[in-house]
């Protein structure tokens, strides 16, 4: 074995980005700090894995992540040695000087496996597969060229082999994943369901479509090669693929994760540079109008986030603090205090709960360019 990858969510990572911490004193890398021999997460896995290697006196095998994590492969390298160094201090040199740990960037929409697929598939293949995994015709996957053991040829079938994915991941992040976002919270206070019926939905249509060309691709290095503009029309084609049926439940799991990796770094970077940013300030709006957790027909909306808790009881303050949500959350790291944000967010919040998202969103979007 010279290659262990890893798809473990976003989430799975016991890392927090804004703080730069591993949190080591998660129950799961708690657990495998005292048990190391029988690990319950990917991490421990790969460090037991790693130490009985090194014992062995076998040369390492490299860590591919392909999860959606700005520089996935240095994070995942970073709470390994981490989790290591803690277990045994020679391990985590080791772990760091020899072991190769490759950021990459992947881009296919696979929506969840749903019992229609798995009655097509065996129509269309007479096997009984019982979880096919669908996805649409595009695809990308973008890999750091550093595999000190050897690889598959994988450019062989269309992967880019790159001195440096950031760019790449980079774009992907601020526009495809950030886009999610802005199709999610709104959609499901709408009641939508997919992220087709959002993203052809005339408001959020419009509200997508100004983030992407006006603020998402604004904070964005040139990429020789790639026009952003044909990128960013690309991907509201593929969002508006009835046939993926791509969930809006899906694209709001662990959304604290999602809204701190994939739009929060925009508001960041837009206002550090004075600019303003109105369409990613609005989606922030739509989702902490979401942790509320009932849709604008009343009805409740489920929501799958470990932070929900304290969450939810911020949401709750709504009506004696609208800035509640953002106030003194470690996510809003940077932001809170900030005018340039603060005053923009409470305007778009208190209007979304007055008039309703269509019309708070129509009112900050009127037809047109």
């Amino acid at each position: 074995m010279r290659i262990v990858s890893l798809t473990i969510t976003e989430g799975g990572y016991f890392y927090h980005a804004a703080r730069d911490e591993v949190q080591l004193d998660a129950p799961g890398l708690a657990h495998d700090l005292e048990d190391p021999s029988h690990p319950t997460t990917a991490f421990g896995c790969l460090v037991e894995g790693l130490r009985r290697r090194r014992s062995a006196g076998v040369a390492p095998f490299t860590v591919l992540s392909c999860d959606n994590l700005h520089a996935n492969g240095d994070v995942t390298g970073r709470v390994v040695t981490a989790l290591a160094s803690h277990l045994d201090a020679n391990l985590g040199r080791w772990i760091y000087g020899q072991v190769a740990f490759p950021n990459s960037m992947v881009d296919r929409i696979t929506p969840r496996t749903t019992k229609t697929d798995i009655g097509i598939v065996t129509r269309l293949t007479g096997l009984d597969d019982a979880w096919p995994v669908t996805c649409e015709p595009f695809s990308q996957w973008v890999i750091e060229d550093r595999f000190p053991t050897g690889r598959p040829a994988w450019e062989r079938v269309g992967a880019q082999l790159v001195d440096d994915v950031r760019p790449y991941e980079l774009m992907k992040m601020r526009l495809l994943n950030a886009g999610h976002q802005v199709l999610a919270y709104p959609g499901r206070l709408l009641g939508f369901r997919y992220a087709h019926q959002a993203c052809t939905d005339p408001t959020i249509g419009r509200l997508l479509k100004r983030y992407l060309s006006q603020e998402g691709s604004q904070t964005l290095p040139d990429l020789p090669g790639v026009d952003l503009g044909g990128y960013s029309a690309t991907i509201v084609e593929r969002f508006g693929n009835p046939q993926v049926e791509d969930a809006l439940a899906r694209l709001s799991f662990q959304s604290s994760t999602m809204i701190s990796t994939y739009l929060l770094p925009v508001v960041r970077d837009l206002i550090h540079a004075g600019q303003p940013a109105p369409m990613a300030i609005t989606v922030i709006a739509c989702w902490a109008r979401f942790l509320e957790g009932v849709a604008e027909d009343g009805s409740p909306i489920e929501i799958v986030d470990d932070r929900i808790p304290d969450l939810r009881a911020r949401a709750a303050r709504h009506d004696d603090n609208i800035l509640a949500v953002v106030g003194g959350n470690p996510l809003f790291h940077g932001l809170e205090g900030r005018s340039e944000f603060e005053r923009p967010y409470a305007h778009m919040l208190s209007r979304i709960r007055t008039l309703g998202v269509d019309a708070a969103l129509a009112a900050t979007l009127p037809p047109g360019r």
